[in-house]
């Protein structure tokens, strides 16, 4: 794990690594949040999209951009939905599952999000959850409670947590996150970004099979950034299943 600020970890792009880190944390940071942001407000999301269009044509300071980005999310989350807006993000995101749905789920979801927005977000999820692709599930449409600032990124072949708290980035290999997870509760796993939750909605992702799942041991961000660190010792998981029965509603 490393822990760092923003200017010794990613400013001036010193280290090949962290470049790609950076990058890719934006690019994942905006692939989650796109939805939510539409859904809040299309000024930001029009902003943002140009913002990326223009960054994609040189290098600059990624880190920079991550910290305008973070700004701009927050920014739009403060603004108070309004039905249309809404219907229009639904919708968006509705586009990425209706060719799996039946003719009669199509014409009833069409019609509730007309109706009844909240209730067509609430049935949105169990679409995506059934039938959308990770990119999909990994929306902050269906974890709005999630740290906006925590991503799994792929960077050289390998996934890596980034975590970015009070102008703080941590990056941690999926090892170090098992180590550092501890029980399984809700709360946990949705910081983690190892869950979807809308309301009373739980679905884990498949970041969760991935981590627990997934036998090969990859290094960790020091060791991948050339430092050297001391490993503790790895950690029993407890039954995600216990977990959800007994924290389910509440944390």
């Amino acid at each position: 794990m490393i822990d760092t600020t923003v200017s010794d970890l990613f400013s001036l792009e010193k280290r090949s690594f962290f470049h790609s880190i950076s990058r890719a944390y934006c690019e994942q940071l905006w692939a989650e949040h796109q939805y939510l942001v539409m859904l809040h407000s299309d000024r930001h999301y029009q902003e943002i999209a140009e913002s990326f269009r223009h960054k994609a044509t040189g290098e600059g300071d990624w880190s920079a951009f991550a910290e305008t980005l973070l700004a701009q999310i927050a920014e739009s989350s403060a603004i108070a939905i309004t039905p249309d807006r809404a219907r229009n993000a639904l919708s968006h995101a509705f586009g990425h599952v209706r060719e799996h749905l039946t003719a009669t789920q199509r014409d009833h979801w069409l019609e509730l999000v007309q109706t009844d927005w909240q209730d067509a977000w609430r049935c949105l999820f169990t679409f995506a959850m059934q039938y959308g692709n990770a990119d999909l599930q990994r929306s902050r449409l269906f974890a709005p409670e999630a740290p906006p600032g925590d991503v799994w990124v792929a960077v050289q072949g390998e996934c890596w947590f980034v975590r970015h708290v009070h102008g703080i980035w941590t990056v941690q290999s999926p090892v170090e996150v098992k180590q550092e997870l501890g029980d399984h509760k809700v709360g946990s796993l949705l910081e983690y970004r190892l869950l979807a939750k809308l309301n009373d909605s739980i679905e884990l992702l498949d970041s969760y099979d991935e981590l627990f799942h997934h036998q090969a041991v990859p290094k960790t961000a020091a060791e991948a950034a050339g430092a050297s660190i001391t490993r503790p010792s790895a950690q029993q998981p407890e039954l995600i299943s216990e977990a959800l029965e007994t924290t389910k509603g509440g944390e």
